[in-house]
């Protein structure tokens, strides 16, 4: 077989009839390099990269088994392709050539027809694995090039083939990934199951092209990444799935700056909430004082009875003393930027309303009305003295709008990602929840009602509440004898 660019062959041969013999068979088709001891085979390999080696097993020097060996522990001479040439015909012979790492075997005399098609049959396999092995790594080169993660899996989920971007995102190497299960190498425990299912799903439902699924993947530095990917599948002729081809994107960066940009627009709408509050508690409990005081003063001026200017002193010294009182509360929502400044603490609702409770006994007693808790357990919520306070006023105010004899029911429900308090108050004295309570299908935007009897007002209260994180409402009973009042708090981790 004659080729346009010819392959080269190295000859190592101590005899130097056997060395020309070779060369004359050989030398038309192919480029022979020559050496007649193992030493100078070796040096020539180090100069050179022949396309197949001719090794005589008995020489002088060092022998054919160990030049072979040698040879192959070169990395880029450990798929040349090597014949060994012997008068020895053992099996023992012929293993330790293979161990050595040989690919064939010639037995002398040396026939030449022989020589010729061994020799083609190597050359031509090395010719097809460098045309495809350069065809793979010009295919790798264009990989590389592209922008994003590329990467190939078997019907197992196994990597077949990954890009550089790929590596360079993961931080393995290309041997590190090849062959490694996707699921078991980098994907979080708790999203290989959902991950797996998605695919089994997607292909039971012969779904072409699988697009953007997010799932977190661990880098090999432990980095938690979040990965979007894109995916096909890939088939036979006959439509079976061989593979999947999926290109991803490193969304890291983009959620995190996302996720900062949420928090910050969370914060600035926080904190216009926390100056709306302050301005609305500024209007609802100062400007009434004030025009109060204003009249009581105006009054001083033309009233004479001394008796009558102490009683109205008297009352202006106690509305001084509630204004007060409401700007210290104010005070402590000026300067909050944010949620994560309010002052809160993991504490249990059941043991704060318990403890609020018997604060207003004796209020109650004085007008027979019992306050019964109707739950136990822990129902743990962030609270703070904010919300204690909220809890008295309702308290309080149950007690004040309940007729004597009566029962105020407090009752804590699962809804969801919150804790319902319900606080219950009419004129029954018999617990009957409302159905629309006890759906778990509350309107937290039913605030047509104004809570009169509330010293911050039903608004401000809600939104001191929602300040929190929190939702409020308040339902009339279906009887029309008595209101619930719900608020949820978000459940504690």
């Amino acid at each position: 077989m004659v080729y346009s660019c010819k392959s080269s062959i190295l000859i190592m041969e101590d005899e130097p009839s056997n060395l020309k013999l070779l060369s004359a068979i050989l030398e038309d088709d192919y480029n022979i390099l020559t050496a007649l001891t193992g030493q100078e085979a070796l040096d020539i390999v180090e100069r050179e990269t022949p396309d197949l080696i001719i090794l005589d097993i008995m020489m002088p020097d060092i022998d054919g088994y160990n030049v072979c060996k040698r040879i192959r522990l070169q990395e880029r001479t450990q798929l040349t392709p090597i014949i060994m040439i012997t008068a020895l015909t053992t099996k023992k012979d012929r293993i330790n050539g293979i161990r050595a790492g040989a690919d064939e075997f010639l037995s002398k005399p040396i026939d030449n027809l022989e020589v010729r098609a061994r020799v083609e049959n190597l050359i031509e396999k090395t010719l097809l694995h460098q045309s495809i092995t350069n065809e793979r790594n010009k295919n790798q080169q264009y990989l590389n090039i592209a922008g994003c993660m590329l990467i190939a899996l078997d019907t197992d989920y196994n990597i077949a083939m990954v890009n550089s971007k790929c590596c360079d995102v993961l931080g393995y190497t290309e041997e590190e990934l090849l062959r490694k299960n996707l699921c078991d190498l980098i994907i979080f425990e708790d999203s290989q199951v959902d991950m797996q299912m998605k695919l089994e799903e997607l292909k039971k439902n012969n779904v072409k092209i699988i697009e953007d699924i997010e799932s977190p993947v661990l880098s090999k530095d432990g980095e938690r990444k979040l990965i979007v990917w894109r995916s096909s599948f890939i088939r036979d002729n006959d439509g079976n799935i061989e593979g999947i081809l999926s290109s991803g994107n490193d969304i890291t960066r983009e959620r995190r700056n996302l996720n900062l940009l949420k928090e910050r627009s969370e914060d600035l709408e926080f904190s216009n909430n926390v100056n709306s509050i302050i301005f609305d508690i500024m209007k609802h409990d100062f400007l009434a004082p004030v025009a109060s005081l204003m009249t009581f003063v105006d009054s001083l001026l033309h009233i004479e009875d001394n008796v009558y200017k102490e009683q109205m002193l008297h009352t202006i010294k106690k509305t001084i003393g509630n204004m007060e009182g409401k700007i210290k509360e104010t005070s402590k929502y000026t300067g909050l930027n944010s949620y994560k400044e309010l002052d809160v603490s993991r504490q249990n609702i059941v043991e704060v309303l318990i403890d609020l409770v018997d604060l207003f006994e004796f209020e109650a007693q004085i007008k027979n009305v019992k306050v019964e808790m109707e739950c136990q357990g822990v129902y743990n919520s962030y609270i703070n003295d904010t919300l204690k306070d909220i809890f008295s006023n309702i308290i309080s105010n149950s007690i004040q709008k309940s007729p004597k004899n009566s029962v105020i029911h407090i009752n804590i429900k699962d809804d969801y990602n919150f804790w319902r308090i319900e606080f219950d108050y009419g004129e029954s004295s018999v617990y009957e929840p409302n159905d629309e309570i006890n759906s778990l299908e509350v309107n937290y935007d039913n605030n047509q009602i104004e809570y009169q009897s509330d010293p911050l007002g039903f608004s401000i209260t809600k939104r001191l509440i929602e300040l929190h994180g929190g939702k409020v409402c308040v339902i009339d009973k279906t009887n029309g004898k008595g209101r619930v009042f719900c608020i949820g708090l978000k459940k504690a981790e």
